[in-house]
């Protein structure tokens, strides 16, 4: 029985519909991860271009079952707007499902702002940065935008923002 799963965090999906490049190096990391571990796999993101007709959760678990995955191993949230929905909304799946062991996949420089909504929606972790090489203009300015986004979600947190998405779930 497999009792861990490996969560992967959404990211933007590119006009066509096909996963952004960070997105592609979570999705590598945690395929791999996931055979590492003998793990499921939590694709969570919801409809952000309704025009595309998927989610990116759906969009990632067929990329999974590409990479040979099986569908029974890949279980989607696929309501999430933001990282904080990605945590509230994966509890219960979590829950659900008894997985023991969480691994969240992401970038580098999103880990801290993911760490604050998983522990704030009472789900312990362990958190893994996404392979490969990135575009590092590209980085710097992500990197600084998760100084204003986690100053903003500590806010949400302390305001008990995660509880009430949790009620909401």
């Amino acid at each position: 029985m497999v009792n861990s799963v490996v969560v992967v965090l959404g990211a933007a999906l590119d006009d066509l519909g096909n996963p952004s490049p960070a997105l592609l190096r979570r999705l590598q990391t945690a395929c791999l991860l996931a055979y590492e571990k003998q793990a499921d796999l939590l694709m969570c993101g919801g409809t952000t271009q309704p025009d595309l007709g998927a989610s990116e959760a759906e969009v990632m678990a067929a990329f999974a079952i590409n990479c040979g995955v099986a569908s029974e191993q890949i279980f989607l949230e696929n309501r999430s707007q933001n990282t904080l929905e990605n945590a509230a909304f994966s509890h219960r799946i979590i829950q659900q499902q008894g997985w023991q062991e969480v691994m969240v996949v992401t970038q580098n420089y999103h880990i801290a702002r993911a760490k604050l909504s998983f522990k704030s929606c009472g789900i312990q972790a362990s958190f893994y940065s996404a392979a490969g090489k990135t575009d590092r203009v590209m980085t710097f300015f992500s990197a600084l935008r998760e100084v204003p986004a986690l100053i903003w979600y500590a806010l949400r947190v302390l305001n008990g923002h995660p509880k009430q998405l949790l009620t909401r779930n």
